[in-house]
């Protein structure tokens, strides 16, 4: 081999080391400075380790909207290590980065040159992707097995060994993708696309292996029978989410998926320009697979506003996380793949510059130099403002909706209780008619108006006449009043 080649390898390699690292760096770093969300909250009581797997179940069923097998798995890391919210968080970031190598191994795989460095920087440093592998909910799940199923169909697609049935590769794939559609319900869309997918090679008699054919049906057929089980068992759906209005379709979530108005816009006219400049080519050497990525990226939102206009609105963000693969794997791959050098180099160079700068109007290169501020509710700074008032005991008071009222207010009291330290003076959590009934003369009044603002802005209002004092910790209301029968 010679030199110059040796000296090119090393450089990739030095590069590839580089950005695993700054992806692994700025997902770790201060992973557990906020407490946890609302929603987290929620998973950190549904995977408590000391109950069994059947309470957890029950739990989960009594006020999650999604399947269990994420619950499932972060109650098996507790039982592992410790029960502690940095180890459920840490399970995310696990999961976000082997969602990377696998996203950026397939464009690899797709093309021959060296999209696949662009595609691991703007993996890396993207900032939904960061959020969620901070965060102790399925999302980063989500993303890891929709890589590693979309990795499994390209090379059941494209290689020739896979025409003729292959019993271990069909078991592999097959339930892989049984986990992607059993992680939530939004996964199906993947497999849509895949089925998608294979119908146009049908039409246009391409060859279908038989590996990938068979794998396919057999997941349909579950996927049949899963879909009947959730739609009978799914006791209620998100209330909060709206149909996307007009300003949407100017964006298509973009803005959040890469952290500004500006930054959304400019990655959506370039995937949008580059898809029409490939479509528009007169070669017939087109990758075909790159077709399957175009799918994928219809449908995520094609089909969630179809049945929000029957049924009710479901889209939202996270739920279509997976998206950001062929997001980025497109913008990659077109970039280098357009013939005239200072054109493809300036778009590069254009991605990377934002993408980078972009981080230094953000948290994540903001808190290496500045305390950050707090941005999820903070019930270690609470615990304290109870412990010093001399009022230990307190109850909860901010869902609208009050069909699992008191199994939500139970989980919250629970993670409060975890994240206190002290063995003496604990905030001790009551209901609001036990106070009422009880010798207690105050208690404090907690709301999270992130969660629900109206809720917690009239709590002062209807406690007016027993109102004594208003505290705030970051992302909680509290107010002291007294007991009205004392």
């Amino acid at each position: 081999m010679k030199l110059s080649k040796i000296k090119l390898l090393s450089k990739k390699s030095f590069l590839i080391v580089f950005l695993f690292l700054f992806a692994i760096i700025i997902r770790a770093y201060n992973i557990n400075y906020d407490n946890l969300w609302f929603d987290e909250i929620l998973s950190f009581w549904i995977a408590e380790p000391e109950r069994t797997f059947k309470e957890s179940f029950l739990r989960h069923t009594k006020i999650e909207q999604i399947p269990y097998l994420y619950h499932f798995i972060l109650k098996i890391t507790f039982s592992i290590f410790f029960y502690d919210s940095y180890f459920g968080r840490s399970l995310s970031l696990v999961l976000n980065i082997l969602g990377i190598i696998f996203s950026v191994r397939l464009v690899k795989k797709i093309t021959n040159n060296n999209s696949y460095l662009l595609a691991l920087f703007l993996f890396a440093s993207n900032i939904f992707l960061i959020s969620y592998a901070q965060e102790m909910r399925p999302y980063s799940m989500v993303f890891f097995l929709s890589s590693i199923n979309l990795y499994l169909f390209y090379l059941l697609d494209n290689k020739k060994k896979f025409q003729k049935f292959n019993l271990k590769y069909f078991f592999i794939f097959s339930i892989f993708q049984i986990l992607l559609v059993i992680s939530h319900p939004f996964s199906l869309i993947i497999f849509f696309s895949f089925i998608f997918y294979l119908l146009l090679k049908f039409l246009k008699k391409e060859t279908i292996r038989k590996t990938l054919l068979f794998s396919i049906l057999f997941v349909l057929l579950f996927s049949i029978f899963y879909l009947g089980y959730l739609f009978l068992t799914l006791k209620s759906f998100p209330t909060w989410i709206t149909q996307p209005d007009l300003k949407f379709f100017t964006n298509f979530y973009f803005s959040k998926f890469f952290g500004s108005r500006l930054m959304g816009l400019v990655h959506l006219i370039i995937l949008l320009v580059l898809i029409l400049l490939y479509f528009l080519k007169k070669s017939q050497n087109k990758n075909n697979f790159l077709l399957l990525y175009v799918i994928i990226i219809f449908l995520s939102y094609l089909l969630p506003i179809i049945y929000g206009f029957i049924f009710r609105p479901i889209i939202f963000p996270r739920y279509i996380i997976f998206v950001l693969i062929p997001i980025i794997s497109l913008i990659s791959i077109l970039a280098f793949d357009i013939k005239k050098q200072i054109i493809k180099n300036s778009i590069i160079f254009l991605l990377v510059i934002l993408n980078f700068g972009n981080h230094f109007a953000e948290s994540t290169f903001k808190q290496f130099f500045n305390k950050r501020n707090y941005h999820k509710p903070n019930f270690e700074i609470m615990s304290k403002i109870i412990t010093y008032s001399d009022i230990n005991n307190y109850f909860i008071n901010m869902i609208v909706d009050t069909k699992n009222e008191k199994v939500v207010y139970i989980a919250i009291s629970h993670y409060i209780s975890a994240t206190n330290k002290k063995k003496i003076n604990k905030p001790m959590y009551i209901t609001e008619e036990d106070f009422h009934n009880s010798d207690y003369k105050k208690t404090w009044v907690i709301c999270l108006p992130n969660v629900v603002i109206d809720k917690c802005t009239k709590n002062k209002t209807v406690y007016k006449k027993n109102f004594i004092l208003e505290e705030y910790a970051p992302g909680i209301n509290m107010i002291l009043i007294s007991n009205e029968n004392k």
